[in-house]
């Protein structure tokens, strides 16, 4: 899919151009006839309005015209708005400093004179800047300002407008309820306006929204209106746009399609037919890639192989999404085809793009949130956006790399089936043979769980990456609770580290062993807090479980926030005591119980707690547990888990 929702499609045809031509020769005679001061400076707007796209020295040129027309005048709402035509010029010829300046002049002009229309425009049209500068935190609250004013002023095509740049902020920003909230609004306010291409705009933004987000019935709903309104239109590119989402909506959805690859395949090939020398490269790499998935998934390697080829062509100009799936096609191929090291190969590519693709990410992230820092100093909302930022992205990861290891194990098992099936179909072979045979498969899966603790490590890497943004972050900051709650980041993510890191090194990858990581962990926070030992003893009494990953992983968070809570609050004051971290499996439930006989749980001292504790009741949401807390001669916190995975050792 595109990363983007924000379709720009720019088609300058000789009609086209012609029509613009014909527009401004009539506004230039119709100021050589004018001899009124505020219809001259209505008429030097249209011009640069009409110039704005297509010729920076005309635009600006009549944008100054304003700017001295309306200095003779003498309205200060006009010297305002001439300002504003200014940025404008300088806007659409992406020299973003110097709009900047004359939108923030044109700001000054307005709220000065108390001109309400003038401040609302300013506040968008900065925004606007914002967003296109990649100062996603900037843009959104300058957005959110300007909506304020349009909805005072009941401006709905300038609100319409809004709504849809901010959806794509609250996309960029993986904010992606709030993206189809205001989406939808700017959708109903096209509609109230009959904007038939603000609609189809905003439609297709939202369908791809509700794509990415698994609500695929809608998706195909709003998807298949889109198409019947791009036609109509006679927008091609959209057409297109609208023809491939539909085959992904296909080939993705399993619960009202049933997978339907064939009229996912159906769909992309008429966009296909649609394409020319014209269409965008990376509307072109979309449809390839997505045609190559299907066919590859169907069993059609060779036409898979030709879409292949062809985004081999323009490979340097693919999308980093693009080149991802692009690998992931070339993996199954060799997979299929029992080129395990040609495939291993791919993977290592694939996987690199994607850690890349990560790390930039986050990166963006990091500048954001420093960018939001210095303007707005909320240290608490920083802290708590950086969190849950960084969260989503180890989510993405873990989810992501979970579903690669599940595809790798089935392809792995269905090579070893079809190699035992083929030695038992061959009797007549000698037991040489045979021999060589089960040294072929030996080596399969000596390579397979190489690779499994490939992606392990990859993932460890990748923790520890965000663990540096963290601590890079923390030391650009003064304020104490600020650089306690990325601390507390460090240490979440180091609980996942953990997991992984034992994955790698030991011979079981497929599940991790409870008592050796939970010794690792409490022994990880007690040096992170500066425990003293001898003040305050350390009890670990875990049973030997082992768990697969979807089941340790949230359960080491819990484990992390509550042994982190004791070790910060149970003790002040060098006050002596212990702490007691149990684990225990009763076939059907696992009972956790982390026990301190400090001064006990205080709500009005730890209101810092808040995001940890609504962290834990969110993971025990997943394991299907409950929570029982006794704040008796200290604090005693006892957790049933039901819904967990144990690994059974052949």
């Amino acid at each position: 899919m595109k990363e983007s929702l924000i379709l720009i499609t720019v088609c300058l045809s000789l009609t086209l151009q012609a029509q613009i031509n014909t527009v401004i020769d009539s506004l230039k005679q119709e100021l050589s006839q004018s001899h009124d001061s505020d219809q001259m400076f209505a008429i030097y707007d249209e011009l640069v309005t009409e110039w704005a796209e297509t010729n920076f020295d005309s635009a600006n040129y009549y944008a100054d015209k304003m700017s001295v027309l309306a200095r003779q005048i003498g309205k200060p709402p006009l010297i305002a708005k001439a300002f504003l035509r200014k940025g404008t010029a300088f806007d659409y010829f992406s020299k973003f400093d110097s709009a900047s300046f004359y939108y923030r002049q044109s700001l000054v002009y307005s709220t000065t004179n108390q001109d309400s229309v003038g401040i609302a425009n300013a506040v968008f049209s900065l925004a606007i800047v914002s967003q296109l500068q990649g100062n996603n935190s900037g843009a959104i609250d300058l957005y959110l300002q300007a909506e304020k004013m349009f909805k005072v002023l009941h401006d709905d095509r300038r609100l319409s407008r809004l709504y849809n740049n901010l959806g794509a902020m609250y996309r960029k920003t993986e904010q992606y309820d709030a993206a189809v909230q205001v989406f939808e609004h700017s959708l109903r306010l096209k509609e109230k306006l009959k904007d038939e291409k603000g609609i189809l705009n905003t439609s297709i933004n939202l369908a791809v929204l509700y794509t990415f987000s698994g609500r695929y019935l809608e998706a195909a709903v709003l998807s298949n209106k889109n198409l019947e309104l791009a036609r109509h239109l006679k927008r091609s590119n959209d057409e297109i746009s609208v023809l491939i989402s539909m085959g992904v909506i296909f080939s993705k959805d399993e619960n009202t399609v049933n997978r339907n690859l064939q009229s996912a395949l159906d769909y992309l090939l008429r966009a296909e037919v649609l394409l020319d020398e014209k269409s965008p490269v990376a509307l072109k790499a979309e449809c390839w890639v997505n045609l190559a998935a299907c066919y590859e998934t169907l069993g059609s390697h060779n036409l898979a192989s030709k879409y292949l080829d062809k985004l081999a062509l323009v490979f340097e100009n693919l999308s980093p999404e693009a080149k991802i799936s692009y690998y992931k096609v070339k993996v199954n191929q060799q997979l299929v085809a029992g080129n395990s090291k040609e495939a291993f190969s791919f993977l290592k590519l694939q996987t690199e793009a994607e850690t890349k693709l990560i790390s930039q990410k986050l990166k963006e992230k990091a500048q954001d949130l420093q960018i939001r820092y210095e303007t707005e100093k909320k240290e608490r909302l920083i802290a708590e956006f950086e969190v849950q930022q960084h969260k989503n992205s180890l989510d993405r990861i873990t989810s992501s790399n979970q579903r690669m290891l599940l595809i790798a194990i089935s392809i792995g098992l269905f090579v070893i089936s079809g190699l035992i099936y083929f030695q038992f179909k061959q009797k007549q072979k000698s037991n040489t043979l045979l021999t060589d045979k089960n040294a072929v498969i030996e080596n399969a899966l000596h390579e397979r769980e190489t690779l499994l603790k490939e992606i392990h490590h990859r993932v460890k890497n990748n923790l520890q990456i965000i663990s540096s943004l963290l601590s890079l972050q923390s030391k650009s900051l003064s304020d104490s609770a600020a650089q306690g709650a990325i601390a507390e980041s460090r240490n979440r993510v180091k609980s996942m580290s953990l997991i992984h890191e034992q994955l790698y090194q030991e011979d079981t990858i497929s599940g991790v062993q409870m008592n050796d990581y939970i010794n690792r962990l409490v022994s990880s926070l007690s040096s992170s807090y500066g425990l003293d030992t001898e003040r305050v003893n350390l009890r670990i009494e875990v049973e030997n479980i082992l768990l697969d990953v979807d089941s340790a992983i949230p359960l080491g968070l819990i484990v992390n926030e509550l042994v982190s809570n004791s070790m910060k609050y149970a003790f002040p004051e060098q006050r002596t005591g212990s702490i007691l971290i149990s684990l225990k499996d009763t076939a059907s439930e696992l009972l956790l119980l982390v026990k301190d006989n400090g001064v006990g749980m205080d709500a009005s001292k730890n209101s810092n707690q808040s995001f940890g504790l609504s962290m834990v009741n969110s993971l025990m949401r997943k394991l299907k547990a409950e929570m029982t807390i006794i704040s008796q001669a200290g604090t005693s916190v006892e957790i049933t888990i039901k819904d967990f995975k144990k690994i059974t050792l052949a």
